[in-house]
């Protein structure tokens, strides 16, 4: 049941004073929308028809690619390795375009990286065309050094995985080094290089292309954050048993501020600092293997996993990561969710403390055995997550150190706009990233009744915490650099839902985490330190079963049946465990 217009507006009140704020710096940043030129001269299919300007021949990809979806043609672009792209460029003013889609050059950074174990060793160069370029040329000049000929070659594995993206994993070999370096180096801006080379380009019409612009291009818009409809209490003022009973029991999102008041991490974690405060002693255990090791006593940066949707994680130090973050004009750009940042430094630890409210994790009782469950957060503007419930019917909660995240939520029935669930298999079919999310389907919240009832919305800043119940949609998008601690919990409240969950995958649209017997393992745990809870979280999943189940069923048939707004890229979302 919804609260009182007079309750809800009173709930609201304290949070106007930060999103005015916040709304105030977008609307002196950008009073109005524009479009941001392409450099290369990619515009949309309806753009084209209607200007003036010429157009550059789709014939000129060749027969073979001319005919080819442009989504297509890029799959098979991420077939081929650096040579081989750079050469395509060469090809025609249209390839050229197609071969410096930076998403590709990206790929292609990642995998060397991961294949010659670079981790922490390289430096993102403005773009990750001319990083590439940068990366082999280091790898030339090593080889020289070592007295090994530039013309030696590596060659590729026989059959080498291919990730997402469809792009080979190979490491980086010599004749690779040589011919894309030479290819690649004068790489500076797409601008520079195209008028270095003496390029015209007229209008070059690919929708695929030009929306992946508009998620790079385009800002946040300032109506995107006034909506602000979650209840904020004071942690002084608001009881764990309060928040038990008004909120967790009821599967009530909630801010909670103050919480985190005393966290060290709020002094030592800034924006001018962040990059210089996460060492870790070279004797402790490494976890991913990745490490050097040295005499005790001395110490290296610490590495963390930076999140890529098509490639999975890749390990970077958290100053090359922000190197990377405030340079980067990605669509997707890289994000950092690092589950193991205590395990690896034991020194964070003292960083920061669980809120008082969520010290009642059952699942801690599984020990080391546990799925992931925490996660250090890090991100530019534009970051986030897409739409998706947390694993195993976990809630959360989340607070921000320094930074602003948007949070949009939908109860567990209702699927957000944009979002797709297959009731046969579970699958989730949504917007490539959380910017085209919003730029397509956010504004439909708002004109749709339903919806508009069923929202919940709110703008977390510095030291607040965010509870998300277990079973939520939600999605979340940093409206500048962020860092944040999460951790994922299962508490009384929700423990029978855990367990029906972990007994039959139902709802299929959520992410089992952990082993195959995770189930069998949390109730031997439970029984030996919770009997009472898990006695009584047994009896309610008796009664679940005899009545009416667990009322998590997804409303999809309108989703199903409208589908999504045309788009370049609609993905199944995977569970990148954090929030």
């Amino acid at each position: 049941m919804s609260e009182p217009c007079e309750k809800r507006a009173k709930t609201s009140e304290e949070a106007v004073e930060l999103v005015e704020e916040l709304v105030e710096e977008l609307v002196e940043e950008d009073e109005s929308v524009q479009y941001v030129p392409h450099p290369l001269g990619i515009v949309s299919s309806m753009m084209a028809s209607l200007g003036s300007g010429t157009v550059v021949e789709r014939s000129s990809l060749g027969s073979l690619f001319a005919v080819l979806p442009d989504e297509v043609v890029l799959e098979v672009l991420s077939q081929l390795d650096a040579p081989s792209l750079a050469a395509f460029a060469c090809c025609s003013r249209l390839c050229y375009v197609f071969a410096s889609t930076d998403e590709l050059w990206k790929q292609l950074v990642l995998q060397a990286v991961q294949a010659d174990n670079m981790h922490g060793k390289w430096e993102y160069s403005g773009t990750w065309k001319r990083t590439y370029a940068q990366l082999a040329t280091t790898r030339r000049s090593n080889h020289t050094q070592d007295g090994t000929s530039s013309t030696q070659t590596t060659e590729p594995p026989a059959s080498s995985n291919t990730v997402a993206s469809g792009a080979p994993v190979a490491s980086m070999s010599s004749a690779t080094t040589a011919t894309t370096a030479a290819t690649a180096t004068t790489e500076t801006t797409a601008t520079q290089q195209h008028q270095l080379f003496g390029l015209q380009f007229g209008m070059v019409p690919s929708d695929t292309l030009f929306e992946a612009w508009l998620s790079v291009t385009a800002k946040i818009q300032p109506h995107w954050l006034v909506h602000d409809n979650i209840p904020r209490r004071d942690a002084a003022s608001l009881s764990a048993r309060e928040f038990d009973e008004q909120y967790e029991q009821r599967r009530q999102p909630v801010v909670i501020r103050g919480a985190a008041a005393e966290w060290p991490a709020f002094r030592r974690w800034t924006r001018v600092s962040i990059a210089s405060q996460f060492r870790r002693p070279t004797s402790s255990d490494a976890g991913h293997g990745d490490h050097g090791s040295s005499s005790a006593g001395e110490s290296e940066e610490q590495l963390f996993d930076a999140f890529d949707e098509y490639s999975g994680s890749h390990r970077m130090t958290m100053g090359q990561y922000m190197a990377y973050a405030r340079q980067q004009q990605d669509e997707r750009p890289l994000y950092v969710f690092e589950p193991r940042y205590i395990e690896e430094n034991s020194t964070l630890a003292h960083a920061y403390t669980t809120p008082p409210h969520f010290q009642h994790d059952l699942m801690s009782h599984l020990g080391t055995a546990r799925p992931d469950w925490r996660w250090l957060l890090a991100g530019p503007a534009r970051t986030g997550t897409n739409f998706h419930v947390d694993p195993n019917h976990t809630s959360a909660w989340n607070t921000v150190v320094y930074g602003r995240k948007k949070w949009v939520m939908f109860p567990p029935h209702v699927a957000p706009p944009g979002v797709c669930v297959c009731p046969e298999t579970g699958r989730v079919e949504q917007p490539d990233s959380v910017m085209a999310w919003f730029l397509q389907y956010y504004d439909d919240i708002h004109a749709d009744p339903r919806l508009r009832r069923h929202v919940r919305e709110c703008v977390c800043g510095p030291g607040d915490t965010v509870f998300i119940p277990d079973g939520w949609w939600h999605l979340v998008l940093n409206t500048e650099e962020t860092v944040a601690i999460t951790h994922n919990y299962i508490g009384p409240a929700n423990l029978h839902r855990c367990l029906s969950f972990l007994d039959t995958g139902v709802p299929r649209h959520m992410t089992h985490a952990g082993p195959s017997d995770l189930a069998s393992r949390f109730r031997a745990a439970l029984q030996q330190h919770a009997p009472d809870v898990l006695a009584r979280a047994e009896q309610r999943l008796q009664q679940q079963r005899c009545g009416n189940g667990s009322g998590d069923a997804v409303e999809t048939a309108s989703c199903l049946a409208d589908g999504p707004k045309p788009a370049s890229s609609v993905h199944a979302f995977s569970f990148n465990f954090a929030t």
